[in-house]
């Protein structure tokens, strides 16, 4: 009531049910997703990117082969040096010894040395031959111990290099004929004695070139046993 007048609040009619779905209706087109695709900078950055990742992997991958191939395989001087250290050791424990002499030739060479004797399963005395075979190419070792020296039974060849397309042995003593040092092309047994070194000349094949080498191994007892 306001003023002594008594006011009733009129309420609107609900709207009918047909006009509140028409209301609430929104075509299809007026909620669809608008759906782009890549643009061309997008698909430039993604290329570049996938270029820069394969790149990078093959660049790991030929390392690693060529790391691999680099361990796996021996270089000629790398065989060389294992060579030369092993006739070292063979060389520097060289004696005399009963039945067992020093015989050199231009090929071939052997001599009283310590040995690994599989059937005595030990170190113990015996022969070991350095011989070179030219039309193979390559220069073998063979080792025996005493008790195959005494049945003269053939000892353990092994490879020791490949591919040497040439090689030579020579032998340094004092002769006293003419009162000085010479290098001798043979060394006989008979001389009851061992020379002072032995020095060996070869030429090995490489992929792309061939080496010469000249090396000098000395023999702590050569000379000490004439007469």
């Amino acid at each position: 009531m306001v003023n002594g007048l008594r006011c009733t609040e009129k309420k609107k009619p609900n709207p009918p049910i047909e006009s509140v779905s028409k209301t609430i209706h929104y075509p299809l087109s007026a909620i669809r997703c608008d759906k782009t695709g890549l643009t061309l900078v997008e698909l430039l950055l993604v290329s570049a990117l996938l270029a820069v990742i394969a790149l990078s992997a093959y660049s790991v991958f030929s390392s690693g082969i060529k790391i691999w191939m680099g361990v796996t395989r021996l270089t000629p001087y790398e065989d060389i040096n294992i060579f030369f250290d092993k006739l070292s050791t063979d060389i520097r424990n060289a004696f005399m010894y009963n039945g067992i002499g020093f015989l050199g030739e231009r090929d071939k060479f052997e001599f009283a040395t310590l040995v690994t004797s599989s059937r005595m399963e030990m170190r113990t005395v015996g022969k070991v031959i350095y011989s070179y075979d030219s039309m193979g190419e390559r220069l073998t070792r063979e080792e025996r111990d005493y008790s195959r020296v005494y049945d003269d039974d053939e000892g353990l060849i092994t490879e020791s290099l490949a591919n040497v397309n040439s090689l030579s042995f020579s032998y340094y003593a004092y002769d006293d004929t003419i009162e000085k040092h010479i290098w001798k092309d043979s060394w006989q047994s008979d001389e009851k004695s061992l020379p002072l070194a032995v020095r060996i000349t070869l030429e090995i094949k490489d992929e792309r070139q061939s080496i010469e080498i000249t090396r000098t191994i000395s023999i702590p007892t050569g000379g000490k046993h004439k007469g």
